[in-house]
């Protein structure tokens, strides 16, 4: 073989070499590029995901904050459907963000964040809960919702903010630093952090206004509106004497009607009886556990002990209820009658 015509193939394994080097390194950087691409689309794609459930857990905190601060734009109905509809939507928001995929370096974020926007939506119920406890008033207990109940409820709601600016926010930057991911702004939030609608003062203005509306706390009062006699089931009637037939065990049934338009809880009930012929006053007092608005409501009271002296004279049954708190009308709350106890 010729000199020259081994100069020609070695040139050409030189440039055979030389394609195939280019053509594995253009390989090499397509995948690369490919891959680089995927990620930044992973990111992205993750980040915007972030940045509505962040928006959209926002809005719900923009409408705790119409009600807070203005209470009384609304009907009773309409604030207690707008409160209801507001923790549905938060418990929504969380389970969204539960279920979001997160890449691998920002999986353990993520979990807070999940977590930081399910703990809103146990701070969101609560709230609602609270708001409507204020336009029903004071519980079995006689106790009032406070402007302390409600702020101790704000860390429900600034809390999962300043984790995620202290924690998600911080390391998703770094991520996608170290990544080298541009075009993703990583969304900031602050609206709770920044929001002052958890003040006291605040708080304590919104429950004044619930308070003074007759519109969303509704108008309160129950009635006596009639007393029978057991057994027998004798009707009692006002203003007039009524024969009744002594018998051991004898008792009331006391019926309370719910006149206003809010449920009543507790609604205590004392019939007092005043026996003829100088016998001790006689009281028994009992609780009805609700009535509906409209409602009526039936009790029955015993353990009256019979006098003989009290026989064939007059004596005094009274049947009182309530009054309930708010009641603004209290005269009929009360119902008096004049018995004449018979033998027969």
């Amino acid at each position: 073989m010729s000199r020259r015509k081994r100069t020609r193939r070695i040139q050409r394994l030189v440039v055979l070499i030389l394609v195939l080097f280019l053509a594995v390194f253009l390989i090499a950087l397509g995948v690369r590029s490919c891959q680089q691409n995927r990620k930044e689309s992973s990111y992205k794609s993750y980040i915007a995901r972030v940045e509505q459930i962040i928006a959209d857990s926002n809005a719900v905190g923009a409408d705790l904050k119409t009600v807070i601060e203005n209470p009384s734009q609304f009907t009773r109905t309409e604030l207690r459907n707008k409160l209801q509809s507001m923790a549905k939507k938060q418990t929504d928001v969380a389970n969204r963000a539960k279920l979001a995929k997160a890449p691998d370096k920002l999986a353990t974020e993520h979990e807070l964040f999940a977590l930081g926007m399910q703990v809103r939506a146990n701070g969101m119920r609560q709230m609602s809960q609270a708001i409507q406890a204020a336009m029903s008033g004071p519980g079995a207990d006689d106790k009032k919702i406070a402007a302390a109940d409600l702020v101790a409820l704000s860390g429900y709601f600034t809390g999962p903010d300043a984790y995620y600016m202290d924690v998600f926010y911080t390391r998703a930057l770094q991520v996608l630093r170290d990544d080298k991911v541009s075009g993703v702004a990583v969304p900031v939030s602050t609206f709770y952090l920044k929001s002052q609608m958890f003040a006291p003062a605040t708080l304590k203005s919104m429950l004044t206004r619930i308070d003074k509306s007759a519109n969303l706390s509704g108008i309160h009062g129950v009635a006596v509106t009639g007393v029978t006699v057991t057994p027998g089931n004798q009707k009692l009637q006002a203003g007039r004497d009524n024969q009744v037939k002594a018998a051991a065990g004898m008792g009331f049934t006391i019926l309370v009607q719910n006149q206003g338009t809010a449920d009543e809880p507790a609604v205590p009930v004392k019939v007092t009886l005043k026996l003829a012929g100088g016998a001790q006053v006689q009281t028994v007092t009992k609780t009805i556990d609700a009535i509906k608005a409209g409602k009526t409501a039936s009790l029955a009271v015993s353990g009256f002990n019979i006098d003989a002296n009290a026989i064939g004279r007059k004596s005094t049954i009274i049947a009182e209820a309530g009054p309930v708190p708010r009641e603004a009308v209290r005269t009929n709350n009360k119902l008096q009658f004049t018995i004449i106890l018979t033998l027969d």
